[in-house]
């Protein structure tokens, strides 16, 4: 790729190329040797560079920026300096009268394992502010516009989520204390509001973002919606980074996340908040190192939140602003591809990307300014000047613009992958390879803990192989497969011995064996106008365990970029019949459908997305998978990280011979709504018996549940507002109703909203009720993991401060109670001796008995 500033005019000389070796740096969130493209291609030109396996290489720098330049691979002279002598040749008028002997932009390599700090980049107006306040930390007064290409698998959080999706998500009761006061609940956020939110969250003391991220992590999906990825990129933002990094909460609840394939871009304008997750880019941006923090970094050095939150762009920052639209050059010949980036707005750069396979030529077309380019992968020839120049992977050459240049490749090997972006030198090969699987060294001690020896697909990110652990506990009825990279596969979160029974000191008796029942309370029989479906044999009381499954199969939600299709399939068809019961998996297809690609389709349309090890999977559970929809199912599933097991709970009694039912929708949908969801997610339309029920009777049902929205805003509104009484009204009737409409899996969030309504209108007895709900939900239907535990912890917690409240408060009471005993006695005691003084005989107070005696007499 090559960068150039765009619209400039010039009269030059003719063009000099320079050959450049960069500068790579060791920021923490590098990746570690090797694994670093940076780190790669800066040691393929400079010779006194050795890469160490344990250090973090993160940027390759091959600009002129004064902090970290590229220097002239034969002279060791700093690219600023060439820039200096040369800027005629090299730079053009235009760029000299604005900037000097500099360049107009900055180009960069990063090679991402861990998330760079949460982050934008002052526009001219502030960046010339913070420059002349602060010359030291802010280094120049220009503003900083930047493109990234993903040249690997790019993560990225960047831009704002549709306002309506951050209301939704900000109604959860874990996030709600972030909310402005000044906000009203029953109306959308608004950019001010959200401006507002942003810094209440950056603001906010650690505990309360802990605690909020605690209540987040195993927040149901039906209640993060569109949001669901955040179960699964917030453990491994904690691992990254402490639970009190404002920036977790940021990032995960108000941001877009962005996963893009080699090639694809974004625009990040000046201002724009972004952090950067994970993968190889080409980052290139206008002249100036200025950055704004606010997360993902240690507080040191987080910059002044006012600052930073007043700078904010919000407008115009949606999904579709931040990716980038290119523009394909058309070429003659086949096998040669010219891309082109454009930033919007921006005269400073642009980038080019040719890519070209074997026999092919690519021509860059002339134009003004200077410009940089770098070979990232492959080896060819560059003809320019009028001379044809070997260029290879890691060459960087600077030169100006002015004549056309033409690449031809070496003969390419098919080691040459897709991901290989060049910035302007010898473009690497295009065309996909065909990937193919390697099998494992046949020693079964390195495979261990696995029973098969892995097999994978050879990638230019990582290795994606299937892994099989067969007749090992918890597994030994049918074993596990895992189709994932070797990290995961290694990690504590797939270990194939875990063993139920250290489960049993879990504070909730989560998956706890003696919780299930044996024989089974159920038995898989033919449904009318189902299929197969699970059916009770006895009567069920609420709360349950029914079932608990293990996964047979776990599988990425997706894999390399450069991975084929049909290579992912042969896996899964190789991790089904490695199995010690390929057929449990295999009859869970669609009567009468084999062939390529059908195993694919089984897990398409019965899996589970789950969490595991941090990341999001497919789960294929056997028994589960016969389970059918209902929209006011009588069961309810929760899934255990630590087993990788499903537990099946009874919502309701369930009386002998009716079906077993969970619900494929989110809680909490209209008629409309889940029938929609149903029909785009999992193909069916929904002929339950709600669903098929005479109109009127759906529409009372869709009347109650948007009467439920209504009462959880108008709660809301009126506990920020103090009105506790009112609110704890208001949650009552929204009880009654959700008992009504059978939403009853998710109770524990709504009693301890109650208890904390009460508790704060002064009503302890009603505040402890409420909290020991809490506490009953979560002991007896079970609360997966950590969570559970946690929030076990935290409602004994709470229910002893409240217990020890009412104490006090009855207490207080007593004591009071005999205080005024007291004094009544005591001015019964004045009155005797005053009678005593008149010389009359004492009044004794009769018995209770004696004074009804007197009274019927007098009557």
């Amino acid at each position: 790729m090559t960068a150039t500033p765009s619209n400039y005019v010039t009269c030059t000389m003719a063009a000099r190329i320079f050959q450049l070796v960069g500068a790579c740096n060791n920021y923490p969130w590098g990746k570690h040797g090797n694994e670093s493209l940076a780190a790669r291609l800066c040691s393929k030109t400079d010779r006194n560079f050795t890469i160490s396996s344990d250090t973090p290489y993160s940027e390759l720098w091959f600009g002129d920026y004064h902090t970290n330049p590229a220097r002239v691979l034969t002279t060791g002279e700093p690219l600023n300096h060439v820039l200096s002598e040369n800027k005629d040749t090299l730079l053009g008028r235009k760029v000299i009268t604005q900037l000097g002997s500099q360049l107009p932009f900055l180009p960069k390599i990063l090679s991402i394992a861990k998330a760079l700090p949460l982050q934008l980049h002052p526009d001219k107006r502030i960046s010339s502010l913070l420059h002349s306040k602060y010359p030291v930390h802010f280094q120049d007064p220009n503003h900083k516009p930047e493109i990234a290409i993903a040249l690997s698998r790019f993560e990225l959080f960047a831009g704002w989520k549709p306002l309506s999706h951050i209301t939704e998500l900000f109604s959860l009761p874990a996030l709600r204390p972030f909310v402005p006061v000044t906000h009203d609940p029953g109306r959308p956020f608004t950019e001010g509001t959200l401006r507002s939110l942003t810094r209440n969250i950056l603001t906010a003391p650690g505990e309360d973002l802990r605690f909020a991220l605690s209540q987040l992590k195993h927040a149901p999906k039906s209640l993060l919606g569109e949001s669901a990825y955040i179960r699964t990129l917030l453990p491994r933002l904690e691992e990254q980074y402490s639970p009190t990094d404002p920036g977790i909460l940021v990032s995960l609840t108000c941001l877009n996340y962005f996963t893009l394939s080699p090639g694809e871009a974004v625009f990040i304008p000046a201002n724009g908040i972004h952090a950067y997750l994970s993968g190889d880019v080409l980052e290139c941006m206008a002249r100036s190192d200025n950055v704004l923090n606010a997360g993902f970094c240690p507080e040191e050095e987080r910059d002044d939140v006012d600052i930073f939150v007043n700078a904010l762009l919000i407008e115009g920052q949606g999904p579709g602003d931040i990716k980038l639209k290119v523009k394909e050059k058309a070429t003659e010949g086949e096998g040669a591809r010219v891309v082109r980036y454009r930033p919007p707005g921006v005269e400073e750069f642009e980038v080019w990307r040719i890519e070209l396979g074997e026999n092919a030529e690519g021509e860059m077309e002339g134009g003004d300014g200077p410009g940089i380019m770098i070979v990232v992968r492959g080896a060819g020839k560059m003809e320019a000047e009028g001379k044809l120049v070997d260029v290879e992977e890691g060459a960087i050459w600077v030169q100006h613009i002015l004549s056309a240049l033409l690449f031809t490749p070496f003969t390419l090997s098919s080691s040459i992958q897709p991901s290989q972006c060049a910035r302007g030198g010898a473009p690497p090969h295009l065309s996909f390879p065909t990937s193919h699987t390697v099998p494992a060294p046949n020693n079964p001690a390195s495979w261990l803990p696995w029973t098969h020896p892995p097999r994978c697909i050879e990638s230019s990110e990582t290795p994606y192989c299937v892994y099989t652990a067969a007749h090992l506990p918890p597994y030994s009825r049918h074993g596990i497969s895992v189709l994932t990279t070797p990290e995961l596969a290694s990690s504590s979160a797939l270990n194939p011995f875990h063993s139920l029974h250290d489960l049993n000191d879990d504070p909730a008796h989560f998956f706890a064996p003696e919780k299930l029942e044996y024989p089974p309370p159920y038995e898989v029989r033919e449904v009318p106008g189902k299929g197969l479906g699970l059916v009770a044999t006895r009567k069920i009381p609420k709360g349950k365990a029914i079932m608990i499954d293990y996964a047979s199969v776990l599988a990425n939600v997706e894999y390399p970029a450069d991975v084929m299709r049909e290579d992912v399939q042969d896996l899964l068809e190789l991790a089904v019949d490695q199995l010690p019961e390929p057929k449990s998996v295999r009859g869970l297809a669609i009567q009468g459908k084999e062939g390529v690609g059908f195993v694919e389709d089984v897990m398409l349309t019965n899996s589970f997305g789950v969490a595991v090890g941090g990341r999001e999977v497919m789960a294929l559970f056997t028994n589960l998978a016969r389970i059918n929809h209902n929209c006011r199912p009588n069961a309810f599933i929760h899934f255990s990280d630590t087993t990788l097991a499903m537990t099946l709970w009874s919502a309701r009694e369930i009386q002998p011979g009716e079906e077993i039912t969970i619900t494929y929708s989110p809680a909490g949908r209209t008629s409309k709504e889940r029938q929609r969801m149903l029909k785009s997610t999992w193909g069916f339309e929904c002929h339950c018996e709600l669903c098929t029920s005479p109109p009127e009777v759906v529409n009372a049902s869709d009347a109650n549940l948007l009467e439920i929205r209504r009462l959880q805003n108008e709660v809301l509104k009126l506990a920020q507002n103090g009105s506790f009484q009112e609110a704890v009204q208001g949650a009552e009737k929204m009880f009654d109703l959700i008992a009504v409409e059978q939403l009853t899996e998710h109770m524990a969030d709504l009693y301890e909203t109650a208890g904390r309504l009460y508790y704060h209108a002064g009503n302890l007895e009603k505040a402890l009720e409420y909290s020991l709900k809490v506490k009953h939900e979560i002991v007896g239907w079970g609360v997966p993991g950590p969570f559970g535990r946690d929030k076990l912890k935290m409602m004994d917690n709470v229910i002893k401060r409240i217990e020890r409240e009412l104490g006090e408060q009855k207490k207080a009471e007593e004591e009071e109670r005999k205080k005024k005993e007291k004094e009544v006695k005591g001015e019964k005691n004045e009155e005797t001796k005053e009678e005593k003084l008149r010389g009359e005989e004492p009044k004794e107070e009769k018995e209770p008995q004696q004074k009804t005696q007197d009274n019927q007499e007098e009557s």
